[in-house]
């Protein structure tokens, strides 16, 4: 199932929250923001809550730099997947995850990726099939990379 999502890229496929959510899952296929494990504070006003910790799957890695800080190329590759972790303490519980994933074919996805948030057990709160309609224009200000807005808050 999850190789038809990804692999065959086929235009209309939804990307559904459970698919989403446990693609989440795999810890060990990520890496993490400035390669830290730590809670990073955010810079600035943040919609995602005070700390945070994010992770980029082994597609979005490979644009970035050495040091995982900063998009190296022009866009994230297809299938680039981001999950951003949030706390409300340094070090607290985890309050819910906060996912992009880019597959521009999907037909839920909005300006090329899917977007959703979810509690730490996967209760969607912000389901993938509303295609980041209440996300894109936050993302798409100055300072994006591909949508993408890490950089400039962590």
């Amino acid at each position: 199932m999850l190789a038809a999502c990804s692999s065959k890229k086929e235009e209309g496929v939804v990307i559904s929250d459970a698919t989403l959510f446990e693609l989440t899952q795999t810890l060990s296929s990520f890496t993490y923001l400035k390669r830290s494990l730590d809670t990073l504070p955010a810079a600035g006003n943040s919609p995602h809550g005070g700390f945070v910790r994010v992770r980029f799957n082994q597609k979005a890695i490979s644009a970035m730099n050495d040091s995982a800080t900063r998009l190296s190329k022009t866009f994230f590759p297809d299938e680039s997947l981001v999950v951003k972790e949030v706390y409300g303490t340094s070090g607290g519980p985890l309050l819910e995850y906060s996912v992009m994933y880019k597959i521009p074919g999907a037909a839920n996805s909005g300006s090329g990726w899917v977007w959703a948030e979810y509690l730490p057990d996967g209760t969607p709160e912000y389901p993938a099939i509303k295609k980041g309609d209440d996300c894109i224009s936050c993302h798409s200000a100055s300072g994006n990379y591909d949508l993408v807005q890490i950089f400039r808050f962590h």
